[in-house]
């Protein structure tokens, strides 16, 4: 048992200062610091160099890169005219994302020499609908006996943040009908991402494409990693990044003569290097494992939640009451509103997998090597929108043996979803 202990602690200050009768500006400056975590038996180990033989035991668990967190915001309001009806507002932030245990749990809790994990192989996997010809081949010829795998985190993490801004007009068109339109957006830097980072190194580059040449007979594709004394080493790095930027257009009624609404539309677009759905255990494939660890900018493309398009409308209708109805009548027949809600949106990306080493880099957890697509066709002409079939799989071919795939990211779009209630 480990009893692992962590503090992080915040301060902000905060002015709202209004300039003049028509500008106000808010002002502020957080300052958020989180200690490194400790164990009260210390038992702490990480491979702080993936090039160890061992792991170093004792602390830190890592260095910490929150002591300069200064995360400044701004913000203002203006009032151009003088009737009013018509505001303009942006801001800007910066937001720290501080280094937690759901970050870290299997990194802390499995070092050796306090905890082992070791692959020691099994069956091929099954395959739907088939395989590849040559992927149990592939699979049995690469599931040698490995040495223990570690969890690890990288040793000096960057500092992880967001910025984020917008700036919106907003205008009262008709009495109790306001519009808005407005740009939001935001970037990520030093993101965290989790890969197995151990593989074969020896690799040339033939027509500007990575190869891994076949090893001769009796030569284990360990002796060729990055750090033979390990098989996965599944490390959580530090260097992603992200991106989002997106139109919005709102209008909304105020309530009057017994109807409100609310209207909007969302045209975005969300770029980073790996991401989920759900988290980073779910959806896995298309989410937040990769194809060369060694290679982050191959796999910058549309974030797993990515979504074009979003239309949502809502509205609430109060019906006309009779006053010359009374008693039960009127309990019965007045006092009814009717409600509606309408939600649109384009689909999820996702990518296409082939499910075993066809590069030959000997990753113990490759499981996101992508196939090329093939000459003339387009990532849209894959897609036929038939549910029974939506993959037009003869868009994609096997990449050389020995080669990476150049299929990108989430190049794919899911379907999309439209839902209405009253």
């Amino acid at each position: 048992y480990q009893g692992i202990g962590q503090s992080i602690v915040g301060t902000y200050v905060q002015d709202d200062w209004r300039v003049s009768r028509k500008l106000t500006v808010n002002l502020g400056l957080r300052y958020e610091f989180f200690t490194t975590p400790t164990e009260v038996n210390e038992k702490v180990a990480n491979l702080r160099n993936l090039t160890d033989p061992t792991t170093t035991v004792g602390e830190p668990f890592f260095n910490n890169p929150s002591k300069k967190n200064f995360a400044p915001r701004v913000g203002f309001a203006y009032v151009p005219f003088s009737d009013g009806k018509t505001s303009i507002r942006g801001g800007y932030g910066i937001y720290d994302m501080p280094i937690l245990p759901y970050l870290y749990r299997f990194e802390i809790s499995g070092q050796p020499p306090f905890a082992g994990l070791a692959f020691v192989g099994g069956p091929p996997p099954i395959f739907f609908p088939a395989p590849f010809p040559d992927a149990f081949e592939v699979i049995s010829s690469s599931q040698l006996p490995l040495p223990p795998s570690v969890n690890t985190i990288d040793f000096n993490p960057e500092r992880t943040y967001m910025q984020q801004y917008n700036l919106n007009v907003q205008r009262e068109v008709m009495r109790n009908l306001v519009v808005t339109a407005g740009y939001i957006g935001s970037t990520g830097v030093h993101l965290g991402r989790k890969n197995s980072v151990n593989q074969r190194t020896d690799f040339t580059f033939v027509n500007g494409r990575k190869f891994f040449p076949e090893l001769p007979a009796g030569v284990p594709p360990q002796s060729k990693f990055l750090n033979p004394n390990f098989g996965a080493i599944r490390q959580n790095t530090f260097d992603g990044v992200s991106s989002y930027n997106a139109l919005q257009l709102r209008v909304e009624k105020r309530l009057s003569r017994g109807l409100d609404f609310q209207a909007s539309y969302t045209w975005g677009k969300a770029l980073d290097d790996a991401s989920g759905t759900e988290s980073e255990f779910a959806n896995v494939p298309g989410g937040s494992r990769v194809q060369d660890p060694l290679d982050r900018r191959a796999e910058h493309g549309r974030a797993a939640f990515d979504v074009r398009h979003t239309f949502i409308m809502g509205a609430t209708y109060e019906l006309p009451t009779n006053s010359r109805f009374t008693g039960v009548t009127d309990k019965l027949l007045n006092g009814w509103e009717l409600t509606g809600l309408l939600t649109t949106r384009g689909g999820f990306p996702f990518n296409v997998v082939i499910g075993f080493d066809r590069a030959r880099d000997a990753s113990p957890d490759n499981i996101a090597q992508r196939p090329d697509l093939v000459p003339g066709r387009s990532y849209s002409s894959a897609i036929t929108g038939d549910p029974n079939r939506y993959i037009d799989a003869s868009a994609f071919t096997l990449a050389p043996a020995g080669m990476y795939g150049n299929s990108g990211r989430n190049v794919l779009d899911g379907p999309g979803l439209s839902t209405f209630d009253l």
